[in-house]
C-alpha cells in the first residue's frame, strides 16, 4: 500500500510536497477532532495543511474499517479512497461537485 500511496501523492500533490501519512487509535484522533474541529467524536481521516508544500494525513484505521461497510468498500479500498480525499483538502478543495469529479477522477486512474 505504501508504494500506492505514494504515486497517488505525486499524482495530485505533486512530487515536491512533503506529506507524512499516521495511523492513530480512535481515542487519539477523537482528541484531534475535537481540537481541530470542534466535534467530539472519532472520524476516520483528518488533514492538516502545515505549509505551501506540506501537510500531514492521520488515519484511524478502525473507524475507516467500519465506515467503509457502510461504502459498501473493503477496507484497503476504502483507505485510499479516504486518501484521495484528505489530499484534495490539502490543496483546497472543499467538499462538493468539484470534489466529488476529482474524488473519480483520481479513483478511476488508481483504480479503486
Amino acid at each position: 500500500m505504501a508504494e500506492l500511496f505514494y504515486r497517488m501523492k505525486n499524482a495530485v500533490l505533486g512530487k515536491s510536497y512533503s506529506l507524512s501519512v499516521v495511523f492513530v487509535v480512535k481515542k487519539e484522533i477523537q482528541k484531534w477532532n475535537c481540537i481541530y474541529r470542534k466535534h467530539d467524536e472519532p472520524t476516520d481521516v483528518l488533514s492538516f495543511a502545515l505549509r505551501k508544500n506540506e501537510g500531514e494525513i492521520i488515519f484511524c484505521e478502525e473507524i475507516a474499517r467500519k465506515k467503509a461497510k457502510a461504502f459498501l468498500r473493503v477496507s484497503a479500498t476504502h483507505i485510499s479512497f479516504l486518501f484521495i480525499h484528505a489530499m484534495l483538502h490539502l490543496i483546497g478543495i472543499r467538499h462538493g461537485s468539484k470534489m466529488e469529479h476529482e474524488e473519480a477522477r483520481f479513483q478511476k486512474k488508481f483504480r479503486i
